[in-house]
């Protein structure tokens, strides 16, 4: 993504920057494996989508990357609301961080964000708008 100012890219997009930096493009069939298969058979018989979770998001680390701390500041002093008013694109973003040590807290500059949090110490928390 160093030749991208975008963090994640789907779709038609995807694949016309990776024709314009010379990667292999390869047909969808061939991501398609036993274990997806029976996954998706899965999902079906449960009539709910299922996910690993130890898989990260793309564009999840958007401001971590930037060193900011889930409860507060990071390590070059950045805060959440910091990287949500100042750094995200105001109206289009929010983020959920979690610091190192279970610290967790959002933000976002659009009318509202579907969010929820649980935590060891018995705090939860679920919302969508401020």
């Amino acid at each position: 993504m160093d030749k991208s100012p975008h963090s994640y890219l789907a779709f038609d997009g995807a694949e016309d920057f990776a024709r314009e930096q010379g990667l292999e493009v390869v047909d969808n069939s061939y991501f398609i494996t036993e274990e997806n298969v029976g996954m998706l058979k899965l999902a079906k018989e449960a009539n709910s989508i299922l996910f690993d979770y130890r898989i990260p998001l793309a564009g999840a680390d958007t401001c971590s990357a930037q060193a900011a701390a889930g409860g507060g500041h990071g390590s070059n002093g950045m805060s959440v609301d910091f990287c949500v008013k100042e750094r995200l694109d105001e109206g289009f973003a929010g983020l959920i961080a979690v610091s190192g040590t279970g610290e967790v807290a959002y933000g976002f500059n659009c009318t509202g964000m579907f969010r929820g949090c649980a935590t060891e110490d018995g705090f939860m928390e679920v919302g969508i708008w401020e």
